[in-house]
């Protein structure tokens, strides 16, 4: 696998990557209570890693299904050609934030949910097989519809005390802190974002949930194909 298609574009799986990777770097320099989502504003043409605030209100959606990002409702273009070069996802995450109203601060250490982001973007970029991904488990429809994923989580043993978690955002549950990631279709492992933990189909902790380490997010971890 290249990293481009034969247009010469990104391809999904470097972009989704990407995208959580600018996402760790956004948590890390924000200094205000953000969630993650996947969104699919546009009716379901789009679909975008989003930093959302707690009133439920979309901040930055970055789009994988294009090139291009909203910050506060300002339209940012080329971002994945951005997140693609040197330092690429931390200089993005300062672009989108810099075209918001939110704080932020000026720090080197991640914390608990942008450690899981960076954990999750060094997964699915450490390999140059196009077949891992992340599927949230509260499916965003269309046009912020949303309903659990039934179907993605009953492929897992959930731990019993996620369940009992109180919902991230507004007309959510407790299933919209997990994502679950998937090799070739194949369900690995699912991720809790309020913690960090990780776990396999069987509800065992996850051996091979990335060491995170910031040095490997400086430059991301694929070839750039011309």
């Amino acid at each position: 696998m290249t990293d481009r298609d034969d247009d010469g574009e990104l391809s999904f799986n470097v972009k989704e990557a990407l995208s959580w990777l600018a996402a760790a770097h956004a948590l890390r320099m924000v200094d205000e209570p953000l969630r993650l989502a996947i969104l699919h504003p546009g009716g379901g043409m789009y679909d975008c890693l989003s930093l959302v605030d707690l009133d439920g209100t979309p901040r930055i959606l970055m789009n994988r299904n294009g090139g291009s990002a909203l910050s506060d409702g300002d339209l940012v273009t080329d971002i994945w050609d951005t997140a693609h070069g040197p330092d690429g996802p931390a200089i993005l995450a300062r672009q989108l934030l810099d075209r918001t109203t939110l704080a932020t601060l000026d720090v080197d250490t991640f914390g608990p949910l942008g450690t899981t982001a960076l954990g999750i973007g060094q997964w699915l970029g450490a390999t140059e097989a196009a077949a891992r991904s992340a599927h949230a488990c509260w499916r965003d429809a269309a046009g912020y519809q949303s309903e659990r994923d039934e179907d993605l989580l009953r492929q897992f043993l959930i731990p019993e005390a996620w369940r009992m978690q109180r919902e991230p955002l507004p007309a959510t549950d407790w299933s919209a802190w997990l994502y679950a990631l998937t090799d070739d279709d194949q369900p690995i492992a699912l991720i809790n974002t309020s913690d960090g933990s990780a776990v396999t189909v069987d509800d065992e902790p996850w051996a091979d949930w990335p060491a995170l380490r910031v040095a490997d997010v400086q430059s991301p971890p694929f070839r750039d194909v011309p």
